[in-house]
């Protein structure tokens, strides 16, 4: 195993330097989350190492293998066999290769630190909230879908090419997937119908940054980071401003989508100033959809009833007393596309999606009542 102590030598030399920030935990809050998660580092590492094993092995059918999420989902959302972020990204890291022990490089950053960055992030993740959606559970399903689109990616898709991931691209991926929604307090970015342009999301990754800049990150990989996490703002539903929908038209401009409705979006859609770098940067872009993705997988690209079980924890989440079929159609269709965009996310999840649209859709149909 990855050495755990890594993690607690890392914060057990910073926590008295580094200071929360305020409006999120408090230093001792921080300190038991660490000291929780080292004690169960042992335990959930092996839970973790067997179950899973299948999404690393990629030997099984599309079914098979959407069966074996599921029935992992499942369990984790009846409290079975729970697992924390840092087992799981301990296991990630063996399976991708790092070592955490050498001074190879990707780019100039060291492998070392890359491992260190990323089991940081993974306790970060710990850090308690018990939010019916934006929770700690959420944040292990991201990883998760993050950990199987970078296996389908790299293994399935595109072994042994150029457009394979590197090990810098899979630090990105799995750091942000941990922190990109750590301190959320269940509100959006719609206040008093003003639209704030991932204030949500911008506020983890600042919660994150002193953490991850310590670990050895420098500005460029931190401000990939930040993009990613931004992208992850899927609101206000089908406006153009949204970072989402921004998104979106650059992925078409660097890899098209083979969409009619999409040129339409490209010429009314003017990317902002934080942004920009993805009409640049074709790369982040590809990160980006990928993360942006990983979010929404679990509502999305799974099974019609964890659809469902998502949607209404959603509307618990921000008050409303049930989530209805149109709720989800309007999901599906003004974020979603009814489609995935990444290669990956394709490959593990299209057919999951449109299985899931099509028993919405006659829900709708069906007099539109509500879920319970």
């Amino acid at each position: 195993m990855i050495e755990q102590k890594k993690i607690i030598d890392f914060f057990s030399s910073g926590v008295d330097e580094i200071v929360p920030e305020s409006g999120w935990i408090t230093q001792e809050e921080l300190e038991e989350t660490i000291q929780q998660v080292n004690g169960q580092l042992e335990s959930d590492y092996e839970l973790a190492k067997d179950r899973l094993d299948f999404v690393f092995r990629m030997d099984c059918e599309f079914e098979q293998s959407t069966q074996k999420t599921l029935k992992l989902i499942q369990d984790w959302h009846s409290g079975k066999e729970l697992f924390n972020a840092s087992s799981m990204v301990i296991v990630a890291l063996e399976r991708f290769g790092f070592s955490g022990r050498d001074s190879n490089s990707v780019n100039g950053v060291e492998d070392e630190i890359l491992v260190r960055a990323m089991l940081v992030a993974s306790v970060l993740a710990e850090v308690p909230n018990d939010l019916p959606y934006h929770n700690n559970l959420h944040y292990r399903k991201v990883l998760l879908h993050v950990i199987r689109m970078i296996v389908a990616h790299n293994n399935k898709i595109f072994k042994d090419t150029a457009h394979s991931l590197d090990k810098m691209d899979i630090a990105k991926l799995i750091i942000a997937a941990c922190v990109h929604d750590i301190g959320h307090e269940g509100k959006g970015n719609i206040i008093d119908r003003k639209y704030h342009m991932a204030m949500v999301e911008k506020r983890s990754f600042f919660y994150a940054y002193q953490y991850l800049k310590a670990s050895g990150l420098d500005e460029a990989m931190l401000a990939d980071i930040k993009a990613m996490i931004i992208t992850t703002d899927v609101s206000p539903f089908g406006d153009p401003i949204s970072p989402v929908n921004q998104l979106r038209v650059a992925y078409e401009y660097h890899f098209g989508m083979e969409e009619e409705d999409t040129k339409d979006d490209e010429e009314e859609t003017k990317m902002s100033e934080e942004l920009s770098v993805l009409m640049e940067d074709s790369h982040l872009c590809l990160l980006c959809v990928m993360l942006q993705e990983a979010d929404i997988m679990n509502s999305a690209g799974v099974d019609y009833n964890i659809t469902l079980s998502e949607s209404i924890a959603i509307s618990e989440e921000i008050g409303l007393s049930h989530s209805l079929p149109e709720d989800i159609l309007l999901f599906l269709e003004t974020v979603c596309r009814r489609r995935f965009l990444s290669d990956a996310a394709r490959f593990l999840a299209e057919d999951n999606l449109e299985a899931i649209t099509v028993r919405v859709v006659k829900d709708f149909r069906s007099g539109n009542n509500p879920y319970s």
